[in-house]
């Protein structure tokens, strides 16, 4: 007996029946994620709930006025899979497509695993974001006798643009932000990604008594650059 839900069934004129190799419930999604604005941020593609999944061929939109895409690379820590060609990236229209084939049994997985990594650059201001969309999704996928067919679901994602230094989001790096980013060193409230994003100058992934001292500095005049 197979899982509930995974599979589709056809009977021949004898009533016997096989399991073919179309997934039923595969989730293609799009990682969200934030940062600063000239600054990069990375988001992961992946697949959930996939049986037999030969071929994987994604187009993104975005919003170009936000953020442009650098580079698309295929992602093998979990599964194998190879990027063909070189993805089409129109930063102009903000469209990017990508094709990545697995072996002839395809790619076969319950969980979320990541299968291609999407690199952004952020150009917007502060305070602005774009949603990354999927479209032309009924032909995205590949099955075992390389048929195509859509995803089940599809879970898009975001970027929003933080200026690094501004956490009351004003444009202006003041008193408002030196004193919360004292209260998140102190752990007196609790850091969020987003906190990250913005006050976490030296990059070691916390907020520390160097990003404190980096950023009074700054409002006071006593540095010009973050």
């Amino acid at each position: 007996a197979g899982s509930a839900g995974r599979y589709n069934v056809a009977y021949d004129a004898l009533g016997e029946f096989e399991i073919l190799t179309i997934p039923t419930g595969v989730t293609v999604s799009i990682g969200s994620t934030t940062g600063s604005s000239g600054g990069t941020a990375t988001v992961p593609i992946s697949l959930a709930n996939a049986l037999g999944i030969t071929g994987l061929s994604p187009t993104i939109a975005y919003d170009p006025s936000v953020v442009r895409v650098l580079g698309i690379s295929a992602n093998t820590s979990v599964v194998a899979i190879t990027m063909q060609g070189v993805p089409n990236i129109n930063n102009t229209a903000g469209l990017a497509k990508l094709s990545l084939t697995s072996a002839s049994d395809g790619i076969t997985v319950a969980s979320r695993v990541p299968v291609a990594d999407v690199t952004f650059e952020l150009l917007g201001a502060n305070g602005m974001s774009t949603d990354l969309s999927f479209v032309d999704t009924g032909i995205m996928l590949a099955n075992t006798d390389f048929e195509v067919f859509a995803p089940n679901s599809i879970e898009d994602g975001r970027i929003a643009v933080l200026v690094k230094g501004d956490f009351n989001g004003n444009d202006v790096i003041d008193i408002g932000d030196v004193a919360r980013i004292v209260c998140l060193r102190a752990g007196s409230i609790a850091t969020t990604p987003e906190d990250l994003a913005i006050g976490d100058f030296n990059g070691n992934g916390e907020i520390d008594m160097e990003d404190v001292t980096t950023l009074a500095n700054y409002q006071l005049g006593n540095i010009d650059t973050l």
